[in-house]
């Protein structure tokens, strides 16, 4: 469909409008229209040419208001995630999963090192999670194919995984990672943090 060029800057910032914003065509045009003054003929070319072009987002579109609030609040949200870890010794929190379902303990060291009796805590935007407490047993080698283990969350991982009393470790803007020595001292630390702009 072709539009007359006289009604292009009328398109133009309906279109922006549309696709910026998700918003409804039908209200686009009914606010433009009093800014720029349309009557109805000129309205109703320009909603046939812009619903025609937005057709495919009509559903997608049905959820929002004339002024695309919720595209405002998601479509335009940046998300930033930092990590910062450190250790004190061998062992160390290698990588945390972000989305909760794993915690990865990794040593780092030439040697095999006990880790039976260790614990890992998590807290998440201040609130303390329980404890994971690894087998009495246990120890990491040295080598790529034992010197690091995973803790799933419930029913997250493989069979004979190490698992979690949780099915999530948890999530937030802020989640602190610890590696807890038998003796009740922090030996190493993994800082997750999320940060939202606009």
């Amino acid at each position: 469909m072709l539009i007359p060029s006289y009604y292009a800057n009328v398109y133009t910032c309906v279109h922006i409008l549309c696709c910026y914003y998700h918003a409804d065509a039908f209200n686009v045009v009914t606010v433009v229209m009093s800014v720029f003054r349309m009557n109805s003929r000129t309205s109703q070319v320009v909603h046939d040419f812009v619903t025609e072009s937005h057709a495919p987002k009509a559903e997608a579109a049905k959820d929002y208001n004339m002024f695309g609030q919720q595209a405002i609040m998601t479509g335009q949200m940046s998300q930033k995630t930092t990590f910062q870890r450190s250790a004190k010794g061998p062992l160390a929190i290698s990588q945390v999963d972000p989305a909760g379902n794993w915690i990865e303990v990794e040593n780092t060291g030439r040697k095999e090192e006990a880790i039976g009796g260790w614990k890992v805590g998590r807290k998440v935007d201040g609130k303390n999670m329980p404890n994971f407490t690894f087998p009495e047993s246990m120890s990491l080698g040295n080598t790529r194919e034992n010197r690091s283990v995973k803790v799933y969350a419930k029913d997250k991982g493989p069979a004979g995984a190490l698992e979690y009393e949780r099915d999530n470790w948890g999530t937030g803007s802020q989640v602190t990672t610890s590696l807890i020595s038998p003796a009740g001292e922090d030996k190493a630390t993994h800082i997750q943090k999320t940060t939202y702009a606009q």
